[in-house]
């Protein structure tokens, strides 16, 4: 009975310190992401904010600013700016004199008042859009000078950028083509894109350290059942289970997610991913570019040698230790 309960115990335990563990990584990365400015709080003048701040494409039209969380609710967080502070004149707004916000300019996901904020510096770069549109992606006749089509289907289309923002925010994108090709489009960043692959194999690690702790939990408790189990063999596998926990905010460093591409809510939403890379494998197929797929099948492969190799040690090591056991009796 006593034996029972601790093996019971020792699984609660592994959880516990897992999610202990990736728990931080997992709000860091769920963290809205925006591009922020300052009004001038000593100018007689208006602040005129272009309209892209007030547009969102879930939301109402909302001035969003960043203020200073207090208790409970301390950090960074989203307020909305109160409509009598700002007029709004559809392509921008005016907020009045000797305001002193820091509003939000762009964001990874249309703000929610009262979730955490990280503002970012925008640096530019090279990147390739991929716009996604249900029905049709229209003419296209008007991209600006620092954009360049490189092709064309039906309800898509691959754009080239050279002064592209990092990271990446779709609400820019959208905001551009929304009135040209609609309010439907939807904008992926294949540099985003390729980030999320490369991260894939690190995520597969991370859980595979998680499976290969579980493992190890049910062979020792397994074999300490048998009353011939050394004690060198217990306290390895606890030593073993306690080096891959160890392993795992190391391997939580590794990688970062792109933004663009995490869902509103919850980090864990599986359909939302299979969808976003669905649509864009398709569009991608449509226009005769493999590009993408390649980066998955890539990822996919090494995220399946990962799990394999780790589950095969673990097993290995069970199976030794299983063998050796049966020897000395």
């Amino acid at each position: 009975m006593k034996r029972t309960v601790l093996c019971i115990f020792s699984f609660l335990l592994i959880l516990l310190l897992f999610c202990t563990l990736v728990s931080p990584k997992a709000q860091e990365e769920m963290i809205t992401l925006v591009e922020a400015k300052r009004t001038e709080k000593n100018s007689p003048q208006n602040t005129n904010v272009g309209g892209i701040a007030i547009e969102w494409k879930t939301s109402e039209r909302m001035l969003y600013s960043i203020v200073d969380g207090s208790g409970w609710e301390s950090g960074l967080r989203i307020a909305e700016v109160p409509p009598r502070y700002y007029n709004d004149y559809g392509t921008y707004a005016a907020i009045g004199p000797y305001s002193d916000y820091r509003y939000i300019y762009s964001a990874s996901r249309d703000p929610v008042a009262g979730s955490t904020v990280r503002s970012v510096k925008i640096k530019y770069g090279k990147d390739n859009y991929l716009l996604w549109h249900p029905e049709s992606i229209g003419e296209l006749d008007k991209l600006s000078n620092s954009m360049e089509l490189l092709a064309k289907g039906e309800n898509a289309a691959l754009i080239y950028c050279w002064n592209g923002a990092f990271p990446y925010f779709e609400h820019n994108m959208w905001y551009t083509f929304r009135g040209s090709v609609g309010d439907d489009v939807r904008i992926y960043s294949l540099h985003d894109a390729e980030n999320f692959c490369l991260a894939l194999p690190w995520i597969t690690a991370v859980f595979a350290a998680l499976l290969c702790c579980l493992i190890l939990w049910g062979g020792t408790c397994a074999l300490t059942r048998k009353e011939n189990c050394k004690k060198w063999v217990w306290l390895g596998n606890i030593g073993l289970i306690g080096g891959l926990l160890c392993v795992i905010p190391m391997l939580l460093e590794q990688f970062d997610l792109p933004a663009s591409l995490l869902p509103p809510e919850f980090i864990l939403d599986i359909p939302h991913y299979v969808g976003e890379f669905q649509r864009m494998t398709s569009a991608m197929a449509d226009m005769g570019n493999n590009m993408l797929q390649t980066w998955l099948t890539q990822a996919t492969t090494s995220s399946l040698l990962v799990a394999l190799i780790s589950i095969l040690l673990t097993t290995g090591i069970l199976l030794a230790e299983h063998l050796l056991s049966r020897r000395n009796k």
